[in-house]
């Protein structure tokens, strides 16, 4: 009688991590800086609002990505196209990438054929303020 075993060499696939929620980031110096989004997710498909500003002006839309290697590729589109993207519902090429690092959901924005490390958002629900960030360029008054 033989011993039959069976063998997969199929990698098992990894799950895609989940970027789901509402993440925000806050600066008061420097002209004052805030990102707000919400994001819900289906297996690697993410869809989401989003808005961004400062002291001075802000905008916002909607945003769509894909979870490629654990990082969050994203397009966006403006609800009154002056924020540099498209009107919704036309989206913009991939413009960034949000990472989770620490707890946090990182920004990279696009720079010529590179991304760079932006602003670090962190979980935000209401009625909670998130941590504001005190790195500043400029002394306050």
């Amino acid at each position: 009688m033989a011993l039959v075993t069976s063998c997969s060499s199929a990698a098992p696939t990894a799950k895609a991590p989940s970027f789901a929620g509402a993440w925000g980031y806050a600066k008061k110096c420097d002209s004052g800086h805030f990102l707000a989004i919400m994001l819900e997710q289906r297996g690697n498909h993410v869809t989401g609002d989003w808005s961004e500003g400062t002291n001075l002006r802000g905008g916002g839309g909607k945003l769509e990505g894909e979870v490629r290697e654990a990082k969050l590729y994203v397009r966006y589109c403006s609800d009154d196209g002056e924020a540099g993207y498209a009107v919704c519902p036309a989206f913009s090429g991939v413009e960034d990438y949000f990472a989770l690092e620490k707890g946090a959901l990182v920004r990279y924005q696009k720079s010529g054929p590179r991304y760079e490390r932006d602003v670090a958002l962190h979980p935000s629900s209401k009625g909670h303020q998130v941590p504001f960030d005190t790195k500043c360029m400029e002394e306050e008054p």
